[in-house]
């Protein structure tokens, strides 16, 4: 640290000459006391605004629509750990699109919005490529039974 001090005190000092009465450099040929201050630089005219204040803005494709926005979800809770070739429905939250769809705790989806789903993974992958308000399919085993519902995607819950 002493040494940083001293190496910071020595690079002020060779700065200014001895004699230096706050006007004269080291470097005398960059100004000197009798030198004029620059020349005063004409401001930069204002670009004026476009006529549309709105040019060039990309508008929500969503915005006019009545589509819900947010994260795409069905509201159910899958069953991570179980054993099956699909997505356990583990729980269904009421008042959700998969309420509203028709699904049960204890279905298994195998089928969602024309993707086949043997994993919770390959389920949210599919569920990545919509968006709200999508209407859709939903084939899941129930039972025995294969059963196709329709369903509209909503917004996550999470």
């Amino acid at each position: 640290m002493r040494s940083l001090l001293l190496l910071s005190l020595a690079v002020v000092s060779s700065c200014r000459a001895p004699q230096d009465d706050g006007m004269k450099k080291v470097n005398p040929g960059v100004m000197s006391p009798q030198a004029s201050a620059p020349a005063p630089t004409k401001a930069a005219e204002p670009t004026p605004a476009p006529a549309n204040p709105h040019a060039g803005v990309v508008a929500n494709p969503h915005a006019a629509t009545d589509k819900p926005t947010g994260s795409p979800g069905l509201n159910f809770m899958p069953g991570y750990g179980a054993d099956v070739e699909g997505v356990l429905v583990e729980n269904v939250r009421p008042g959700g699109a998969a309420d509203k769809a028709g699904l049960l705790a204890g279905d298994v989806i195998v089928k969602f919005g024309g993707m086949n789903v043997t994993s919770v993974e390959e389920y949210m992958s599919a569920l990545g490529t919509m968006a709200p308000g999508d209407k859709i399919e939903v084939v899941v085993k129930r039972g025995t039974e294969t059963k196709t519902v329709k369903a509209e995607v909503g917004v996550s819950s999470r």
